[in-house]
């Protein structure tokens, strides 16, 4: 016996609309994606200098840090963390932590970096006073015109 030849013939696929509504669907999508710009803060290149053996011995660094909670700002100073002063958050005290940063760089004109050390629970806005307060601009001949303390570190405070 042979094979009997099937009475009905197999239909085609007709993909056109299926390929219509793809491209309209990419269409949708590419009109519905939303554009972000990213924002990046610009930092200055370190500026490198070759420094003898000498000097590096005589050189210690004053590792200026200030100590945050939601009381007081607190500056210290060297790896043993000697308290140099503390302030609150009035308009006085910040004034007062201010012009202690202006001295402390005026006797140390080569320190350029501070430290700041916030528990994990300070208010953002507590941060940024400390932060407007390392880097405030001075205009004077031993310190310069540019801002006290260029770099900020951010080290956790337990």
């Amino acid at each position: 016996m042979g094979r009997s030849k099937s009475k009905h013939p197999i239909p085609k696929v007709n993909v056109v609309p299926i390929l219509d509504a793809v491209f309209i669907f990419i269409f949708f999508l590419l009109m519905s994606t939303q554009f972000i710009e990213y924002f990046q803060i610009s930092t200055a290149k370190p500026r490198v200098k070759n420094v003898s053996g000498s000097e590096l011995a005589k050189k210690e660094p004053k590792q200026i840090k200030l100590l945050l909670s939601n009381d007081k700002i607190e500056i210290v100073q060297g790896m043993n963390e000697k308290s140099l002063g503390a302030f609150t958050y009035d308009e006085s005290q910040i004034l007062e932590l201010k012009a202690m940063l202006r001295d402390l760089k005026i006797k140390n004109p080569e320190e350029n970096s501070v430290i700041i050390k916030p528990y994990k629970d300070v208010k953002y806005s507590n941060v940024i006073i400390a932060i407007d307060s390392a880097q405030q601009k001075v205009a004077k001949k031993k310190v310069g015109k540019d801002a006290l303390f260029r770099s900020i570190a951010f080290e956790p405070r337990n």
